[in-house]
Order: C-alpha cells, then sequence, then structure tokens
C-alpha cells in the first residue's frame, strides 16, 4: 500500500498526487502565554475559517501538571487561490472533568454531532479509554458532562488509546483504537461505531497500514478520511498517509481503507489531528502536527519538534 515517490521528488510535490492537492502550510508559533504543547486534536466549523485545536499534552515541562489541558481557538485565512494565508491564536481557555479540576493533558480526540461535542480520554493512567459528552461553560472552558462508553480492552492493550474519533452522519460516532503495544505496522485495530442517545455500541476491526491511526474525519457528501502514522526512530523520519473509507467499506468485517497519499520525512513532524470542511463543492482537510510538549529539545534548549498545520484539497476521494 505504500505510495511509490519518484526519485528526486521535493517534500512539497510528494503532498500532491492524483488525489490530493497540497494547500500550503503554517508554523503555529508559541509564546510564553500560548505553549501549545501538543495540539493532538482539531475540529473546523463549516466555512473553514475558525479552527478548534485541543492539547492533549499541554504546556512546558516546568508548568505543573494540573495546569495543562488547553483549548485554543484559531481563526483561519486563507489566499485567492485557496492557499492557506494565515492561522491567529483569538482565545486560549481550559478543559476541566465533572468536579471541574483541569485535565492533564489527556483529551485526545474530539467530535461534534450536530449541536453537541464529545471527547476521548486515552487511558494513560492503566484505566480503559472513556467517551464523554462536552460542555462549553460561561467562562469558554470545555467540562466533562457524561461519560458514554469504556472501551473492553484486553489488559495488554491497556497503555494505548483512542486517538481517532468522527461523525458518520447518521447518528453514531466512529472509533479506532490507535495502535499496538509493539507498534506493528499493517495488523488489525478495534474499532467501534457508538449511538450516544440510544447507548448502542457496535464491534468492528480496523485494518492500519502503518504504526498509529490518528485521526479520522467525515467528508462532507459521504466518506470519511483516516490518518495514520509511524515514526522510525533510528532514523528521525515520519510517515504519514492518509487513506478513504467510503460507506460500503464500513459494512465489511475488517474496515480496510484505500490509500490516497504517503508521505515520509524528517520535516513531517508529529501529525496527530485532521479535520475537513467544504468549500465551492470541493472537500478540504486540514492536518495538524503534534510538538510532544516540547519534550524533545535540541543543544541551545530548543524544540526540534515544531506545531505544523496543512491543508490539503481532496481531488479524487476514490469512492
Amino acid at each position: 500500500m505504500r505510495w511509490s515517490q519518484p526519485e528526486g521528488q521535493s517534500l512539497i510535490d510528494q503532498l500532491s498526487n492524483e488525489h490530493m492537492t497540497f494547500m500550503g502550510g503554517i508554523e503555529l508559533k508559541a509564546t510564553d502565554s500560548q505553549s501549545f504543547g501538543g495540539l493532538s486534536s482539531i475540529m473546523v466549523n463549516k466555512e473553514g475559517t475558525v479552527l478548534t485545536a485541543i492539547s492533549d499534552y499541554s504546556m512546558r515541562k516546568n508548568i505543573p501538571l494540573n495546569q495543562r489541558s488547553k483549548v485554543f481557538n484559531i481563526k483561519l485565512a486563507y489566499n485567492e487561490d485557496g492557499s492557506l494565508k494565515r492561522a491567529e491564536v483569538k482565545g486560549v481557555t481550559s478543559i476541566v472533568d465533572h468536579t471541574g479540576i483541569r485535565l492533564q493533558g489527556e483529551l485526545e480526540s474530539i467530535a461534534r454531532m450536530g449541536d453537541k461535542l464529545y471527547g476521548s480520554l486515552d487511558n494513560g493512567r492503566n484505566r480503559a479509554d472513556t467517551i464523554w459528552m462536552l460542555k462549553e461553560q460561561e467562562n469558554g472552558n470545555l467540562k466533562l458532562a457524561d461519560p458514554l462508553f469504556i472501551s473492553d480492552f484486553p489488559t495488554e492493550y491497556n497503555r494505548e488509546g483512542i486517538e481517532a474519533m468522527t461523525e458518520m452522519g447518521d447518528g453514531n460516532l466512529w472509533l479506532i483504537h490507535e495502535r499496538l503495544p509493539e507498534k506493528t505496522e499493517g495488523s488489525i485495530r478495534y474499532s467501534w461505531n457508538i449511538n450516544p442517545i440510544t447507548g448502542v455500541v457496535t464491534n468492528h476491526t480496523y485494518h492500519s497500514h502503518l504504526e498509529e491511526v490518528k485521526g479520522a474525519c467525515m467528508l462532507e457528501g459521504g466518506g470519511y478520511i483516516v490518518l495514520e502514522k509511524t515514526y522510525y526512530r533510528n532514523n528521525g523520519i515520519n510517515r504519514i498517509a492518509l487513506f478513504n473509507v467510503n460507506n460500503d467499506d464500513l459494512e465489511s468485517d475488517i474496515i480496510k481503507g484505500k490509500l490516497l497519499i504517503d508521505v515520509e520525512s524528517k520535516y513531517l513532524d508529529n501529525f496527530e489531528g485532521l479535520t475537513s470542511f467544504k468549500k465551492d463543492d470541493t472537500n478540504y482537510l486540514l492536518v495538524i502536527s503534534d510538538n510532544n510538549g516540547d519534550w524533545n529539545l535540541d543543544q541551545n534548549g530548543k524544540t526540534r519538534q515544531k506545531t505544523l498545520l496543512l491543508l490539503f484539497k481532496v481531488t479524487q476521494s476514490k469512492n
């Protein structure tokens, strides 16, 4: 399933093919008051102009754990040709649990369905993943309101989480388990459809091609996009791939997406967040990278990883 990259082709050229067109990227610059700390989950409004980004790790190492979990409201601007022009942080709030205590950077995925917002907490502290309904408070904070689902992972999965969640357009949420403990490429993941109203949970399996399933989003007009990633520690290269899953694929015993793009580079960073919007009858994707809370510093104390926001136009989704 690996996309063949022509020899000598630049990274920018590799980000476009017959299925996808790269429409520009921006490095989001952190400040002392707005340290991103790992933006692993994003969603955009229907017009593609307002991006909500959530940090899972959140803030720098010298910031106490109880000050983590931030929600960034980011205004996006585009050039006349539709390419990404500017991204500006307009507001920062926090995520708190049902008792009002700030989360410790645990929210890995978000999805909006109608007027309801849902989030997935990972299981980093030996507890099962939990899907919560989120409510916006008067001060702008997001608060965990009602738990919806606790995944029934085997013991060996307890340290891995759910980072891919999207609405399905039929009243259900679609969730995909992130990875195997041994980080194996080309293997089966747990997958679920969850109806938040009825409580009905349908179990599936998803065949991943890379080590980690990092994000998912629904395309307006039908179909889904899934983001997968592998980090090769021996040479510092990140590999990202986007797959199209259509409605018929969801009826299979094993859900397997169709490859749209597969690129690897030292400059791609740690992409984890995925969302989409439609403009002029064309679907667009926004993909964001998680800088892991500035943990990977160079000899000057500056982060090696960046917070990058990329825009793609879906020219053919392989339905």
